[in-house]
Formats: structure tokens, sequence, C-alpha cells
């Protein structure tokens, strides 16, 4: 009798332990990312375009953010302790080589999403600019708040 007691003691102690275990993980289930969407449109048609070969890097950073050729959307982190963020930004099509920095303004926030997310840091784009811009491009802020709803867009840049 009492060995059935003592491993029934053993048996609810560690379905105790097991329960605390699994209590205390917790797990996010948003993103937690603020990523600026630019999406690419024809000024004909208003629908998205791919418009050639896209490379895009951090002015400063050695990594490339894009790469690709099949690109109508990109989505940018935006730096969260500046007043602004530059990307080095390039298009190569049939009849465009595109090679210039495209800088935003914006403000930064730190948000609290949820005691298991924490904080995501939202912006607010203020502005934002080629240093060079081919002539019938657009550029334009459509969404100024860049929060963590992935596949949002924020910018569109219309070619023709």
């Amino acid at each position: 009798m009492f060995l059935v007691v003592k491993n029934l003691v053993r048996f609810i102690g560690i379905l105790v332990f097991a329960g605390l275990l699994c209590a205390c993980t917790k797990e996010c289930y948003v993103p937690q990312k603020a990523r600026m969407g630019i999406t690419f449109l024809s000024s004909s048609t208003l629908t998205t375009l791919v418009p050639g070969t896209l490379t895009i890097q951090g002015v400063g950073s050695d990594s490339v953010l894009y790469n690709t050729s099949s690109a109508y959307f990109a989505a940018l982190p935006l730096k969260a302790n500046a007043d602004s963020t530059q990307f080095n930004f390039g298009i190569t099509n049939d009849t465009l080589t595109l090679s210039t920095v495209l800088t935003v303004w914006h403000k930064s926030k730190p948000q609290l999403i949820s005691e298991e997310c924490g904080c995501v840091v939202f912006h607010y784009i203020d502005s934002i600019r080629f240093a060079e811009f081919p002539d019938g491009w657009d550029l334009e802020i459509y969404d100024a708040e860049v929060t963590n709803v992935e596949g949002a867009t924020h910018v569109q840049i219309t070619i023709p």
C-alpha cells in the first residue's frame, strides 16, 4: 500500500511539473517586425507591375535585402533608432538601368503588443524621396503608418 501511495505521489508530482512547464511556455503568434511595404504599379492600368531586376540594400550594410526579377512588392525594415533610413535601390530592365538612393524620413514608436510578444517598433513615414528619379515615375506615400501587418502597402511607385 505504501508503495502505491509513493508512486501515486511521484506521478502527481510529475504531472504538476509538466503542467508548470507548459504554462510557462508562451508563444507569440503575431509578426514581430514592422516593415515598410513598397508596391510597384503600372501607370496605365494601376495594377501591380514587376519593374525588372530589383536590387535593394541598406546604405551602410553589406546584406542585400532584395535581388530578384520577379518582385512587384518589397518589404523594407526602417531603423528604430534614427529619423531616416536609406536604401541603395536598383532596377534594371530592357529600357532602364536605375541606380539611386531611396531616403525615408520617419518617426519611430515602440508599441507593446502583448506580454508574450513584447514590443514592436512602429513607424510613421514623414516623407520619402529618390536621389534620382526617372521622368514619368510617381512616388507616393499610400499609408504613412507602418505597423506589423504583413504585406501592407505604405509606398506606391507608379511606372509608365
